[in-house]
């Protein structure tokens, strides 16, 4: 049975997402963090994440380079809405990362949250 190689290219995927504070009043500033992660060899060279909150898009947020096997933390504030709220992003939206045949398909993530 053939063996597929290890992946050479780099690939991009979310981990570990949070907010703080937890539980944020309707109106208050609450921060979303999440954890990016590079599980292949290369760098992934600059790239940007976009970003939709409420299916409102917010526009792109740049991401630097950094290398094979690596994580970063990054952050987004967000305006806590009265009922359901939906973050979502979607590293490396313009395709500049090679990641090789089925990198692209872990690079979604979303955070869901319900402010009373």
């Amino acid at each position: 049975m053939p063996v597929d190689p290890p992946n050479t290219k780099a690939d991009l995927w979310v981990e570990n997402l949070w907010m703080s504070p937890t539980f944020p009043k309707a109106g208050e500033t609450a921060t979303i963090y999440w954890d990016i992660c590079n599980a292949g060899n290369q760098a992934t060279g600059p790239f940007e994440i976009a970003r939709t909150y409420n299916g409102d898009d917010v526009g792109a947020q740049a991401a630097p380079s950094f290398n094979g096997h690596a994580c970063m933390t990054m952050s987004w504030p967000v305006v806590a809405q009265g009922g359901d709220n939906l973050a979502e992003i979607c590293l490396d939206s313009t395709g500049v990362v090679d990641e090789g045949l089925y990198g692209e398909g872990n690079n979604y993530s979303h955070y869901g949250f319900h402010v009373d």
